[in-house]
Parts: structure tokens; sequence; C-alpha cells
């Protein structure tokens, strides 16, 4: 099964450590522990059907016991009879009990399903001939036929009595004497009950076929009875599949039944049917049904069908290796020669006849090994092995040349799978005769890197384990002698799949071919070293496999030299990018370390290149950047020459191709190898042009034209072409290809201006790669010329920013920020100002906020290209003029809260706005600290921290780390305000090791900072947007860090006051913004309900009540937010217990809620106003002698329903309550 290459991908050397440290441990168990646990269980069966829970219960509990040993079955065998023997006392004591009996069926079906019903039938004790008729009463009682448990125990108890040897006759005389109606014979019932069962959707379908085998062949009623049940199977396999529903299920039964019929039937008795069964299964096509259950049990019957036809021998002229003691093989002792032992009494074959039927056995058991499904080809090769172990020599010698036949490139990949899976069986039984080795050989190399490119995918891992499945049978079949001349590619092919495969069991397919080969051949060179690292645990990891397995086994000389590169990659075309990549640098150097000689390699280099980069190139372009480009420029610097002169000429050949994949290879790799190229002439004080000759110059200037004319730039495959050409472009101008002034370099031009807007991402990663270099090298205003173009090309870029379509404006504000110091001097102050301006939201761009997120990374790009100098000139570079301009569209990005469908993509601009602040300001006090002001750095501090206690833990993360840097920068940052109380709250080392993220580590300190004036307004804003969030885990440890701040200074009113204070002014500063204004009242009502610490403030300062009321008012007036309503009506249900004209006025507001149109917040008022009566009901909220009349009112009143009758209901309240009612607005 594959697994998913990226997520591999990420294993570390740690995981691999940790992998490698606990391989010790297991859980392999050692004996049958819970034996007295399961005793026990059965004993209190009477307790566990008290109800169907406990009995539910009970039977859960012993199949969790059971299920422990499904992989250990055998460790119950010493207490098997003793369970089935209580089980099987308790049936026959109980049988009246109908609960008692199906809990023991349940029992009984869990240990049958552990141990195999093979095993249980040999220890079922006391099973006895008298127990027949019971039996067989139960089946045919309704719970015996629907009660699945009970129905595939009972069959499987009826197939052992019908085996035993008794007159089945007599029971039929028995039960007429008894019985004078009887209708039906015993035989006769135990027949239905098997054609009843073999139709069945569920597993007692496979225990009636077995029933049928056993029943049908005895002697006494073989002859009468089997052609009978022969003819009703083909009856049922003549049904229609569509016609009837359940008709699937029912030829599966028969299938089976007629199956092993022919397997315990005896030779001589069932051969007369077998010719005609075969015809006749072949006439109705099940062989090719749809259904794979179905085929697979044909397949079965055919071979089965094959053995009789065949006499049951041991081939004389199998091949036999004699004694297969891997003590004997690891002393090195010699054994026999490898010869077939001569047996006693050798048949003569010359003689033997063998029938044409078996010809179309072996036909469709060849066309098995084609199937589609897997379970259908192993089938097949397991028939295969069977028909042939009883074949002459000559006929199996013809069996092996057409299984041989499969392995061509006309066949699919199935053909191959299910080829291996039969020689590997072939190969198991001796069939394989070591003269028909020389064949299977090349074969079998081909099989272990079998992997065929379809589309995007790939296939032939299946192949390639099974490959792996026929060298460990080699190993056990073959003396080592006969194995000697294939040892070196076989140990080469192994290491290839085990070590450079994709797929885990693949990987450890061939570790353990290869380990087996070790033990038992003991030819394979530095077989035990290689073994002890390339074992079956470390190879699970794919980067450990590629990376650190793949070094150590190089390091082994003859092994190295076995596995060229050719073999090892250029066979391996579907291997991961990078890790293929990284291997060839690890591998070329080792070369150097082990002074391997060059001709070693040489030959195969160009192997190499084509076919890495020719083949699967669908995988993430944003890998390859990191690990390709070292691995092919240190491959370049080996043997600059014969890259140069050999390499880079067949390659250009391969860039214009009609192969998407080899073109797009192609040109990568040429990039690749022109760069390395040119850095190795450097050294040698050459051009590059001198090394890589006009030829190859003029070739790869025709690239771009060619596919530009070919139209390869359009479609799918043109997002490619477009990606290889970038890189391309980006080599040659840092490898300074004499192009300049060419026509080529407009057209290249074009082709990034073109992939800088483009929609796909990857496509402008690579562009805006290659535009630095590709605009330092050809495009230095240097002449006036130069420079009208240089003006000409920024004034388009900055106009492009102001467009309709994003991902121009996108484009262009990366490119910008992409210019080289040549380019940007003079005209700093221009593109600074139209990256601000990108900055900016506006109704147009409210939603582009990758394109404000790209515009302040441009500006902090631009800002380390041109520097930062104090006196400098703004159209050159960063200076007194310009700086606080950068500072204030920064701090102003801060506000960005953009929402769509994808969430808070305002946090990218906000997160990028954090970084650019840290940076900034490090490189401004790096160079002239007086630069920054008080006010622009007590406003960035702030908030800074107003976003370390926000709801997205990741720009909580990214603006935590920018605190802390900014905090204790150095050289130190001027002008932040109370410095000393924040390295006291933060000392160095606890934010060294803080998560910023957590807020349950940051919340309690940022906290504290509500103390400090500069920062308090910021924070309490961060704070309250995070409490009255949807998060619950936030919401809570924001709510545990208020409390806890509010309750520490309980006794502090000024502090508490000020707090107040802040709070509302924040209310008042953002009212109607949903986003603040909704969350601070929730917090608000929080405060309010789960604490009393503002009260104190509140009842000693109406006013601070009288202007929370206000806010409320008009934040809620025209609202049509519920959520927002319900904060409110919270908020007012709290304020109700504080005394004087605001409880009045919070009456007053409540009452309009209560005859609101929407119901629902007519509802949730009288339920919060009910709440805080019967709360604050020592507060005389309402006139006492009134207050049972409101309760009722508010309690009886449908206030969902009629809106009339509710306001009607609400002006009663208003006349009780001693306020005035609402009135409606005249019109």
């Amino acid at each position: 099964m594959a697994v998913d290459e990226e997520m591999e991908m990420q294993g570390s050397k740690e995981d691999t450590d940790a992998m490698e440290d606990n391989m010790g441990l297991s859980c392999t168990l050692d004996m049958f522990r819970e034996h007295d646990q399961v005793q026990q269980l059965i004993n209190s069966i009477d307790k566990a059907i008290a109800t169907q829970f406990t009995a539910e219960k009970a039977f859960e509990e012993m199949k969790t016991i059971l299920d422990l040993y499904q992989e250990q079955p055998h460790l119950l065998d010493p207490h098997l009879e003793g369970i089935l023997g209580q089980l099987i006392n308790i049936i026959r004591s109980r049988s009246q009990d109908q609960e008692v009996l199906s809990q023991a069926f349940k029992y009984l079906w869990l240990v049958t399903k552990v141990r195999g019903y093979k095993t249980i039938i040999k220890k079922l004790p006391h099973v006895q001939v008298k127990d027949l008729l019971p039996v067989l009463q139960l089946l045919e009682t309704p719970e015996g036929s629907s009660d699945f448990y009970t129905s595939y125990v009972l069959l499987l108890w009826l197939s052992i009595i019908v085996y035993m040897p008794f007159n089945m006759m007599g029971f039929d005389a028995t039960t007429m004497e008894t019985n004078q109606h009887a209708s039906k014979t015993v035989v006769e019932r135990i027949l239905l009950v098997i054609k009843t069962h073999l139709k069945s959707a569920q597993k007692s379908r496979e225990m009636a076929a077995y029933l049928a085998s056993r029943f049908i062949t005895r002697p006494d009623l073989r002859d009468k009875y089997l052609p009978e049940f022969i003819t009703y199977c083909f009856e049922v396999l003549d049904i229609d599949a569509e016609s009837e529903l359940h008709s699937v299920f029912h030829k599966l039964g028969v299938l089976r039944a007629l199956g092993l019929i022919f397997k315990h039937g005896k030779r001589e008795e069932m051969l007369p049917y077998s010719k005609d069964v075969l015809l006749r299964l072949i006439a109705t096509k099940e062989i090719s049904s749809s259904d794979t259950p179905v085929r697979k049990l044909s397949i079965k019957l055919i071979q089965r069908i094959g053995l009789t036809f065949l006499k049951p021998k041991i081939a004389s002229w199998r091949y036999q290796r004699g004694s297969r003691s891997l003590s004997i093989n690891i002393k090195g002792v010699s054994t026999e020669d490898g010869k077939a032992e001569k047996m006693e009494e050798e048949e003569d074959e010359e003689d033997e006849e063998v029938v044409g039927e078996v010809e179309e056995v072996i036909d469709s058991l060849l066309q098995g090994l084609k199937d589609k499904d897997t379970i259908v080809r192993w089938s097949a090769a397991k028939g295969i092995g069977r028909v042939t172990g009883r074949l002459p020599q000559e006929f199996g010698d013809e069996v092996v040349g057409a299984i041989l036949e499969l392995f061509s490139t006309r066949e699919s990949d199935k053909a191959w799978h299910g080829g291996c899976l039969a020689l590997a069986e072939l190969a198991r039984r001796g069939l394989l005769l070591p003269e028909r080795l020389s064949a299977v050989a090349p074969v079998l190399e081909k099989a272990l890197v079998y992997d065929e490119l379809r589309g995007q995918y790939s296939v032939g891992s299946n192949i390639r384990d099974a490959a792996c499945y026929l060298c460990w049978a080699f190993a056990r079949a073959y003396h080592p002698d006969q194995m000697t001349p294939y040892v070196n590619k076989l140990a080469v092919g192994l290491l290839i799949v085990a070590l450079f495969d994709r797929e885990i069991p693949c990987r450890r397919a061939g570790s353990a071919a290869f380990q087996e080969h070790v033990g038992r051949q003991g030819t394979f060179p530095h077989g035990i070293e290689i073994l002890t690292t390339v074992d079956y645990f470390a190879v699970g990891n794919r980067t450990n496999a590629f990376l650190n397995l793949s070094v150590e086994v190089g390091q082994y000389p003859s092994t190295h030299k076995q596995i060229s590169l050719n073999q090892l990659i250029g066979e391996k075309v579907q291997s991961i990018w990078i890790l293929i990549m990284e291997f060839l640098h690890q591998v070329m150097f080792l070369r150097l370390q082990l002074s391997i000689p060059s001709h070693h390699y040489s030959c195969t280099i160009i192997d190499i290149i084509i076919v890495i980069f020719s083949t699967c190139i669908f995988h993430a372009f944003k890998f390859f950047k990191f690990h390709s480009f070292k691995a092919l420029h240190n491959l370049t610097a080996l043997d600059p020459e014969y890259m140069s002169k050999t390499i880079l000429p067949q390659l250009l050949t391969q860039t214009t191709g009609n192969i998407l994949v080899t073109r797009h290879g192609a040109i990568l790799a040429v990039a690749q190898i022109v760069h390395g190229l040119s850095l190795a002439a450097k050294k040698e004080g050459k051009l590059v042009q001198d090394v890589i000759g006009n030829d190859v110059l003029s070739g790869i200037r025709n690239i771009v034209p060619t596919l530009d004319d070919r139209k390869l730039y359009r479609g799918m495959g043109g997002e490619y072409m477009r990606q290889a050409t970038a890189v391309l472009i980006e080599k040659c101008s840092l490898s300074a290809f004499p192009f300049h002034g060419e026509e080529i370099l407009q057209k290249w031009h074009l082709l990034l201006e073109d992939c800088i807007v483009y929609v796909d991402e990857n496509i402008r990663t690579a562009a805006l790669e290659a535009l630095p270099s590709f605009w330092s090298e050809y495009f230095r205003p240097t002449t006036e010329e130069s420079s009208k173009w240089r003006d000409t090309l920024i004034a388009r870029y900055t106009s492009g920013l102001i467009t309709e379509k994003e991902t121009q404006s996108l484009g262009f504000a990366s490119a910008l920020g992409c210019l080289p110091h040549p380019m940007i001097t003079g005209k700093f102050d221009v593109v600074l100002s139209a990256l601000i301006g990108a900055t900016e939201i506006t109704p147009n761009t409210a939603s582009w906020a990758r394109t404000r997120k790209e515009a302040i990374c441009s500006v902090l790009r631009l800002v380390d290209t041109v520097g930062i100098k104090t006196d400098g000139k703004a159209c050159d570079l960063v200076c007194k003029a310009n700086l606080m301009q950068i500072y204030q569209a920064l701090v102003k990005s801060l506000d960005d809260y953009t929402m769509d469908r994808r969430g808070d993509i305002g946090a990218w601009v906000r997160e990028a706005a954090l970084i650019s602040l840290q940076t900034l300001t490090a490189k401004v006090v790096g160079v002239d600290p007086s630069l920054l002001t008080e006010d622009v750095v007590g406003e960035m501090m702030s908030r800074v921290c107003q976003q370390a206690v926000e709801r997205i833990d990741r720009t909580r993360k990214v603006a935590g780390t920018a605190f802390a840097a900014l905090l204790y920068s150095t050289p130190k940052v001027p002008h932040i305000p109370n410095t000393e109380q924040l390295e006291a709250i933060f000392p160095k080392d606890v934010c060294d090791k803080m998560n910023w993220a957590s807020e349950s580590s940051t919340f309690g300190l940022f906290i504290q900072l509500l103390d400090l004036p500069a920062y308090r307004s910021r924070v309490l804003l961060g704070v309250t947007y995070s409490a009255g969030g949807i998060s619950a885990n936030l919401s809570r440890y924001t709510s545990e860090a208020l409390h806890t701040y509010l309750n520490a200074r309980a006794t502090k009113k000024d502090q508490l006051a000020c707090f107040m204070e802040t709070l509302l002014q924040l209310f008042a500063s953002y009212q109607k913004v949903d986003r603040i204004t909704l969350p601070l009242i929730k917090t608000i009502g929080d405060l309010l309900s789960s604490s009393a610490v503002l009260d104190v403030v509140l009842e000693e300062d109406n006013a601070f009540t009288s202007r929370l009321i206000t806010l409320l008012k008009k934040e809620c007036l025209r609202s049509t937010d519920y959520h927002k309503i319900a904060a409110v009506i919270a908020v007012l249900c709290e304020l109700l217990r504080t005394e004087g004209a605001s409880a009045k006025a919070c009456l007053t507001q409540l009452s309009l809620f209560l005859g609101y149109q929407y119901p629902k917040v007519r509802a949730v008022t009288a339920t919060s106003f009910l709440t805080a009566l019967q709360d604050y009901s020592d507060r005389d909220i309402v006139p006492e002698e009134h207050l049972e009349e409101i309760t009722n009112i508010l309690e009886d009143t449908e206030w969902m329903d009629n809106m009339e009758e509710a306001r009607k209901q609400r002006n009663n309240l208003c006349s009780l309550i001693g306020i005035a009612a609402p009135q409606p607005k005249k019109k």
C-alpha cells in the first residue's frame, strides 16, 4: 500500500533514531493469560443474559480478550478442549433456553474465528452420532436459520457428525417409525439446510459449503446425490446476476461447495464427473465474471478439477536442494550438489498420458494470472504450482515457458505480477529447474524495478513486491552453487528495492529477501554487514533509506561498484525527486572520499541525467529548488569537460521534444549544468562560452523561441514549461551568458512578465526568482537608453498595481520588490510610494490580502537592497525623510482584519507587517537608533502586544517572537515604554523558552500590561477580542487571565476605574464595528456575571453605568444581529442589580426587547429577565407586591407566538413595574 510521499518525506533523523531505539520492543504474547477470565465468562452465562445490555457487554468482553490472540492463535490450544467442552455441555444441557443457547453459540463462534474452523473440527470434544437430529432440528428452527452465530456453529458441528462412519439410512428408518407422517428423510432435510445456507450473505455460507463437501462425498450418498447436487449447482450458476438480487451470494456458495467437494472427494470417485464439470464451468463464463470473489472461486474449482485428472504423486523430476538447515549454510558446510534425490521407486513418466482437459485447465489458470485483482492472480499462481507438481517434466517445462511469455512489453502489469507469483510458487515446490534460471534471471531483474508511468501516477509496486517474493523463494529453493552466476545482480537488485523504492512494503520485502539470501545462500558480498544496516525496520523510513543507509552501503567497495548509478537510478525512474538528487550528491562525494576511478561512472552519468530529468516531474515544483540544484552542481564540478562536451549536446536535443516530462526535465537539467559549468569556468579564469561552445549557446538561445513557436506554453503542460524556462533564464543570467543586446532578451523578459501575473503560484515564484539576476546582468541602466527603459518599466509596474485583477496587482507588487540596486537607484521614492499605496484597503481591493502582504514584503526587500542612511536621499535609499512613512504603513497594516470565505485573510497582512517591523527596526538601530521617534516606537510596541493576545495562534506566535526580539534587541531599541516593567514581566530566559502560540502560557503575562497606560488600550482590545471569540479553549484562558487580573486588584479602585474607563472608550471608539463590539459586549457580560469586582466601581460612579447603557442602546439600534442583541440583553440583566436611575434605564430597554419584532429576541429577553429577578431578589428590582404576578407573566406568556399578544403582556409588565410602556413611532 502506497504511503503519501509528502508525509513520509517529513520524517526526520530524530524519528529514525527513536524508531531504532524502540526496535527491541515487542507485543508478542507468551501464553493464554486470560484463561480464567474466559472461564468465568462462560460460567456466568446465566447472569450475562439477564438483559440485552449485559449480554452484549459479556460478548464484547470475550471478543476483546480473544482478539488479542488473532496473530498467535496457537496459544489457545492447551485450553481449547476445555473451553469447547464447557460450551458444548451448556448447549446440550440448556437446549430449551434460547437465550443461553444464543450466548453460548456466540462464544463458540468467537473461538472458531480466532483459532480457525479446521483446528476446531479436530478439537471439538464428545461429538456423537446421536447429536445429529438435535443439531438438525436446531438448524431448522427460525433462530437456527436466521441467527448468524448459531447457524455457523451448528453447520460446523453437523459437518463433524456427518463425517462419522454410520448408516445414514438407519436414521431415516428410525424417524419413520417414530413419526409416520414425516415427509422428508434426514438426508433430504440436511440437503435442504445446505441449500438454504448456500445462498446466505453471511459467513454461514462458507460453512454450508464445507458441510456439503463432507456430506455429499459420503460413500453411501455419493452415487445418488452427488450428480443431483452438481446439477443443482450449475442451475444456480446459470442464473443471470441481474435477474436475482442475491444470486451473487448463491453463486459464491455453490462454487465454494464444488471446490471443496473436489478437494475432499477421492480422485477415482470424482474423476467421472471432472470433465463434465470443467466444460460446464467454462461454458458459464464465471471465470470472467465481473465479481472478484466469483472469479477467485472459479479459479480454485478449475485447479481442483485439474488435479483430479492427474495422479497424486510427487514429481520425480523436481529439484531438491537437500539439507535446508540454516546453521549448516552459515557454517559453510557443503551439502549435496543440488541434484534431485533419486526416489526409491521412480515411476516411469515416459508412458504417462496427460489428458487434453489438463491443457484446458492450465490455459484457464494462465488467464487467471492476468486477472485485474490480486486475490485471483494469487489463487491462479498456487493452482499452477499444484498442477505442475503432478505433470511430467516435459509438460512442466512447457508451463514454465508459458509463464515466461507473460513478461513481455505487450502484457499488462497484471500479467507481470501474476507471472512473478507463479514462478515463486514453482520455485518453492522445486518445479523451476536450475536450467531455467538463466531465462528467469533477466525477467527478475526487470521486475525488481518495474515502474510504468500512467498520467500522473505509476503502477508497479505490487510487481516489485512479488519479485522480492520470488527472490525469497530462490533463497530457500536452490543450492548456493546453482545461484552463484546470479548472486551479484540479485544482490544489486534487492538493494535497489530495499533502499530506493518509494513504497514501504517493497523496501521491506527487498530487505527480507536479502536477509533470506544472506542466511541460506551465504554468498552475497558483505552480506552480514549490509544486512545489519539494511534491516527490515531501518528501511521503513524513506528519508533514512535514501540518504543514510545508501551511503553506509556504498562504503563497501565491491557493493559500491555493483550499484552503479545507471543501475541504481536509471531503472528507478519514479523515485522521489528530492531524495534522488540528494543521494546523487552524497554518492558523488563518497566517490571522492573512496577515490573510486572515474571510469566506473563516466559511462552512466548521461543516462542518470536524462532518465532523472525526463521521468515523473509531476511532483510539486517547490521541492526542486532546495535539493536538486545542489546535487547537479556537484555532479557538474566532478567532470566539467564530460558534462559540457557530451551531456549538454544530448540534453539539448530533448529540450524541445514531444514528451512533456522529457522536455521539462531536460530544460531543468540544462539550467543546472550550465550554472555549474559557469562556476567551474570562473574558478579556472575562463568564460562560460569558452567551456560550453557556440553550438550549445545557440541551442540554449533557441529553446524559448522554439517552444513559443510550437505553442508549448499553452495548456496544462505549458505551466511546466513556464516553470522550467524561468529556471533556465535565471541560471543563464547567473552564468553571464553573452546575450547582451540580443533580441532573445526581450523574449525572455516578455515570458517572465507573463509569468509574474500568472494564476499559478509556482509559476510566479519561479519567474520572480529569475528576475533579479536577469535584470542585474542584462538591463543595468548604464546608458541613457537603458535608463529610459528602466523608467518605463517602473512606471508600468507601479501603474499596474492599480488594476481590476488581483493576480496582476499581486505579480507587479512582488516584482517591484525584486528590483536590483542599479535599477532602483533614483527611483526608490516612486516605488516606495506605489507599494505603500498598495498596502491600503480600498472598496475595490478589500479582499486583496495577498497583494497587500506582497507589497509589505517587497518594501522590506527593497529596504534590504538599498540600505539605510540617516542623511541620504529619499530617491536612493531609506533615510530620515521616508522612514516614518514606512513605519506608518506597517503599523496601519496591523489593522487589516479582512474576512472572506477563507476566514481571517487579513492575518497574512498583519503577520507580514509584524515580521517587517521586527526586521526593519533591527536594521535601523544597527545604523542610527536616533531615527526612531518615541511615538513610533510606543505605537509599534503596543500594537505588537495587541497581536500577541488575539485569536489566531499563528499570528500570536509571530507577534510574540517580534515582541521578544524588539525588547531584547542588540543594540537596544530606544523609547520602548516601561522597559523595566516589561523586562520584569518577560525575563529573557522566559522569552527564549516561551511558546508564544500558547494562550495558556502568554495571556497571564500580557494581561499584566493593563497596569501600564502605554499598553492598556491595545492589550485590552486584543484580550476582549479573544475572550468573546467562538473558540472555547481560547475564551476560557482569556477569561481566566482577566478574572485573575481583576481579583488581584479588587481593593485598588483607581486601577479598576482605569480598566472600566478604557473599556468604555474602546466601546465608544469602535461603535457599530461588529468585529470589536460583539466580543467586547460578551466580555463585559462575562465580567459582570462571573465576578463582583467591578460592582464597587459601578455603584460608586453611576456615570460608568449610564455611559455603558447608552453605548449598548446605540449598538443595538436597528440591529438585526440576534447574537449581538442577546449579548446586550445579558449585560442589561446584569446591570439590574445596580441601584437608581441605571436600573430603571435597563428595565426600559428590556421592555423594548420584550416587544421586539423577532420572536427569538422576545423569548431570550423574558428568560434572562426572569433569571435576573430570581438571582437578585434582594435588590428590589421590581415592586415586591407585584413580583409574583410579574414572574407569572414572564413564565406563562408564549413570547414566540403572536407579537401583538406579546406586546400586550409587555405593557402589563410595564405598568406593574412602574415604568412607561414603549409606544410605537408615528409614521
